[in-house]
């Protein structure tokens, strides 16, 4: 299937490039791609994921309802990815499985070329879990919940781009990946917890050789994917009757790429040696404040029933924008003959608000709607850099309905849907820097428009 990015645009002498190279690429047919495109004397560059997938998708139905207003108010299930210290909230064992499906459209322009398409339809799965466990005769003090979003093509995609081709900062690729966020809680006083966890993400090491020397098949390769995690951490509390505040905080990671290759072409040539090194998902800090009151108690009318949230998050880059992948030329004693780096372009700190309000008719019924605004990290694009990025609005709706307990005895079922949309503003930059060589395909003015559609739905499941 082809690159959904590379589809925006067609070439054209005024237009925005292609990639030279994109796909879909599982981690195996990554690792083949790494050393052939080093073998080939490529310089790549990693279209970065700046985010999570729950950036671009929301964690759940229920939280993207409120358009991420989640710190002080994420349902257990959701609680590993949003808070931590909301593992609290679990009844028993209570699990969450769910789809997604997110429908963007962009539109971008480069001199006197546009082009104006829908990216392909993203679906992924979702599934939550959180349980409490008994500590001997003490209950509902420790709790555990894991959390994952899981593609139905690719684990991870990896895009290899040239340094002037255009990057889609939060609708591409870079978010369709799997993601798995694993927490535990402990309750410290009746209604203050504290908990800790981490997200994966990965490193991929490997070592290949590759033989036309001879007759004989020499050829071999051996890969290594590790786990690496990052860590998050929550604090949250109930001071007063209907008051939830909440505290949330996710550590910045990225995957890491080293690949050496060896080439042997002949016995009259000898051996090239090679590595390509780099990074692709990063994910910048992360801190969450979050605060939601409970109307409900100050009225007797059980259709007046209604609870406010608000969050503000800020967020912290710890790397570039846009790298490239380091390719090294060694001799056969191991010094370096030669090494292609490119330049990189840095984010700005960022910051989003999320504001939402729920209207509670029945015991069984939430019904949530939510506004949230993202401030883009991505400074103006004045250089060879093309990362299409803008502020964002997002706007989401969405509802749970619980069936009655009177009808399934000691066994919970719920149902959940949520719907937003993402609509950016009109970003036109105009470009200082034209790219020897080849050119800029965003010179000598570059701007960015889009939208996305999202809808999420689950099936809520308690056993108590």
């Amino acid at each position: 299937m082809q690159n959904s990015n590379s589809r925006l645009f067609a070439d054209s002498e005024q237009g925005l490039r292609l990639p030279p190279m994109h796909g879909y690429l599982s981690f195996w047919s990554l690792i083949w791609t790494l050393p052939l495109t080093t073998v080939a004397g490529f310089s790549l560059s990693s279209d970065i994921a700046w985010a999570s997938p729950r950036d671009a998708f929301g964690i759940d139905p229920q939280t993207m309802a409120r358009a991420g207003a989640v710190t002080a108010t994420a349902p257990p299930a959701a609680a590993a990815a949003a808070n931590p210290a909301l593992l609290i909230k679990t009844h028993g064992l209570e699990a969450e499985f769910g789809v997604v499906v997110s429908v963007p459209n962009v539109k971008a322009a480069a001199s006197d070329a546009s082009s104006h398409e829908t990216l392909d339809t993203y679906t992924g799965l979702n599934l939550g879990l959180a349980i409490s466990l008994p500590l001997g005769p003490i209950h509902d003090r420790l709790f555990v919940g894991i959390q994952t979003h899981l593609p139905t093509e690719a684990l991870y995609t990896l895009d290899n781009t040239r340094q002037g081709d255009v990057v889609i900062l939060h609708l591409g690729n870079q978010q369709r990946r799997f993601n798995l966020d694993a927490a535990v809680a402990v309750r410290i006083w009746e209604q203050i917890s504290i908990g800790a966890g981490f997200y994966l993400v990965p490193d991929v090491a490997g070592d290949v050789a590759i033989d036309f020397s001879g007759d004989v098949q020499n050829s071999r390769s051996h890969v290594e994917v590790h786990a690496k995690f990052a860590p998050t951490a929550g604090i949250y509390a109930e001071p007063i009757e209907g008051l939830r505040l909440g505290i949330a905080y996710r550590g910045a990671s990225k995957l890491s790429l080293n690949v050496p290759a060896r080439v042997y072409v002949s016995d009259a040539i000898g051996a090239i040696y090679t590595r390509l090194s780099g990074y692709a998902y990063a994910e910048p800090h992360i801190v969450s404040f979050g605060a939601s009151y409970d109307f409900s108690h100050l009225t007797e009318n059980p259709r007046l029933r209604f609870a406010a949230h608000l969050e503000f998050d800020y967020r912290h880059y710890t790397d570039p924008i846009a790298t490239s992948a380091e390719v090294t030329l060694y001799s056969e004693n191991g010094d370096i003959l030669s090494q292609t780096t490119q330049d990189y372009a840095d984010f700005d700190d960022a910051w989003r608000i999320h504001t939402a309000i729920d209207w509670m008719p029945m015991d069984e019924i939430c019904v949530s709607v939510g506004y949230a605004f993202e401030k883009t990290p991505v400074p103006p694009q004045r250089n060879i850099f093309n990362v299409l990025d803008a502020d964002r609005h997002q706007i989401a709706f969405g509802g749970t309905f619980w069936i009655p307990d009177a009808w399934l005895g000691g066994f919970g079922l719920g149902f959940s849907t949520a719907a937003k949309f993402d609509a950016y503003d009109t970003r036109h930059v105009e470009k200082y820097i034209f790219l020897a060589g080849t050119g800029n395909p965003g010179f000598p003015a570059l701007s960015f428009s889009g939208m996305a559609f999202t809808w999420q739905g689950s099936i809520l499941m308690r056993f108590e």
